[in-house]
């Protein structure tokens, strides 16, 4: 009797010094609310917004919260977190990035599917690397250039915006300075969205590069003077 006493009385004092040698290590959440605003601080974004996907256990690192080190320059979201005193560390790796909203596919989109409102649903997700890199957002109107099932991200260059030139097409030319504007006649060298760059041609053989503005014209008035040869 007295030794199994003695037995249960070690177990007992075994379990009460393995709770004490725990509770020195920090607790996941309060390394990765450490982390969260090292990060943030990085960024210069609030922790809240932060996202952290780990590569390594970090539940038994034996430090406090003020023994952390952020190091990297977080391109891609990649960093390496330093944890403990210099003469013991434990080194992580992580990935960071920020809570988004993000376009999905609603449907099956069969390549070359002009998107509908119904065909485009927004989810949470995850962009990993530093903010200020945000993707342009989709909307109605905009083509799909591979096919795509229900779920996928409808980013560039899974999807696009419609085409406004294509080439060989007759475009309007038009050149702007102050209150005086012209415009002529010319054809696409090149196919293109509204925004994006094209190359045009006049009907004199001049070749420029321009900005589509809307459907069928394109403004060449920054590039009119880098404008190409024949």
């Amino acid at each position: 009797m007295m030794f199994r006493s003695a037995l249960l009385l070690c177990a007992a004092v075994l379990a009460t010094g393995v709770e004490a040698q725990t509770s020195d290590a920090p607790e996941a959440s309060e390394l990765d609310a450490t982390v969260q605003t090292l990060v943030a601080e990085t960024w210069g974004i609030a922790p809240a917004s932060v996202v952290l996907e780990w590569n390594g256990a970090r539940e038994d690192v034996a430090t406090g919260a003020d023994q952390v080190e952020l190091v990297g320059s977080g391109a891609r979201g990649s960093f390496v977190v330093r944890v403990g005193p210099p003469s013991r560390q434990d080194a992580i790796r992580l990935r960071a990035g920020t809570a988004v909203r993000v376009p999905v596919a609603s449907r099956h989109l069969p390549r070359g599917t002009v998107l509908s409102a119904s065909d485009i649903e927004v989810t949470d997700g995850v962009s990993w690397g530093p903010p200020g890199v945000d993707e342009a957002e989709v909307v109605p109107g905009w083509v799909t250039q591979r096919t795509l099932t229900r779920g996928d991200r409808l980013v560039t260059p899974a999807v696009r915006p419609a085409l406004s030139v294509m080439s060989g097409s007759p475009v309007e030319i038009v050149w702007r300075r102050g209150a005086i504007s012209l415009a002529l006649p010319g054809t696409a060298a090149g196919n293109g969205a509204i925004g994006e760059q094209v190359l045009v041609r006049s009907e004199t053989g001049k070749r420029m590069r321009g900005i589509i503005v809307a459907p069928g014209v394109v403004d060449v008035t920054r590039g009119a003077s880098s404008s190409l040869e024949r």
